[in-house]
């Protein structure tokens, strides 16, 4: 170990004091540090490009950066991987979802390190919500619904914003106040009811009567039965009750 008085015996002009000396002998012992000490890859850097990195992805899928919310799990503080010395790669696992919780791999070729950190990536929609109960058959009034943002849960079909069609619509079951209706908690026509059928043909319009075999909103491809031929027929809900087809 060097100590001061090592370094007296060499030639040190008289006015180096002995606070001098002290300080000559720190900064030798911090360049003495190698440098692998010091080349740890930043942890922060690593969870603000990993979100990044999911959020970049779900952009090119088609989705709205504002209506998304990327929570990743930052890596365990006591981690030291050294500083990568090229570009880190940031990647999706295979089989890793891409809403809901999920994955995001960070490796370094040089020198080779490899983590995973566990996600969960949230996407929001405009949707309709309900603002008092409903029962199965009630018909749902504007006055009734409301648009909110709210998060998309896997195997929901909410009604989209778009829709703002809701004269006529009917509950196809009990809705609770608060709910995000979904498409096949309403329709327009409904299955059992008594609707009336149109054919138009250059012109010609014929109508027909027969009861809808299942449910559907406007635009919807619906089914029913001609009453007077008892045939199974398809066609277009046009309105409430109204069934459209062509020859």
């Amino acid at each position: 170990m060097i100590s001061i008085g090592h370094l007296s015996k060499f030639a040190v002009p008289n006015y180096l004091t002995k606070v001098n000396l002290v300080t000559l002998l720190l900064m030798f012992f911090c360049l003495s540090i190698p440098n692998s000490a010091k080349a740890v890859q930043s942890l922060t850097e690593i969870s603000k490009k990993s979100t990044q990195f999911l959020r970049n992805r779900l952009i090119n899928k088609g989705i709205n950066s504002e209506n998304l919310i990327i929570k990743v799990t930052s890596p365990d503080k006591r981690l030291r991987l050294a500083k990568c010395n090229e570009p880190i790669d940031y990647f999706k696992p295979v089989q890793s979802s891409l809403i809901g919780n999920t994955t995001v791999g960070v490796r370094c070729n040089s020198p080779k390190w490899q983590i995973f950190l566990p996600a969960k990536i949230t996407q929001l929609a405009d949707v309709w919500v309900i603002t008092q109960s409903v029962r199965r058959g009630d018909l749902i009034s504007e006055d009734m619904i409301r648009l909110e943002k709210r998060p998309m849960r896997a195997n929901e079909m909410p009604v989209p914003k778009a829709f703002n069609k809701f004269q006529g619509v009917r509950a196809t079951r009990n809705v609770r106040a608060g709910y995000t209706l979904n498409l096949r908690d309403i329709c327009l026509i409904c299955k059992g009811d008594k609707i009336e059928l149109q054919v138009n043909n250059q012109g010609l319009k014929v109508k027909m009567y027969g009861t809808s075999m299942s449910n559907g909103i406007l635009g919807d491809q619906v089914s029913a039965r001609n009453s007077a031929s008892k045939k199974t027929v398809t066609g277009k809900v046009k309105a409430a009750g109204v069934l459209e087809m062509s020859l």
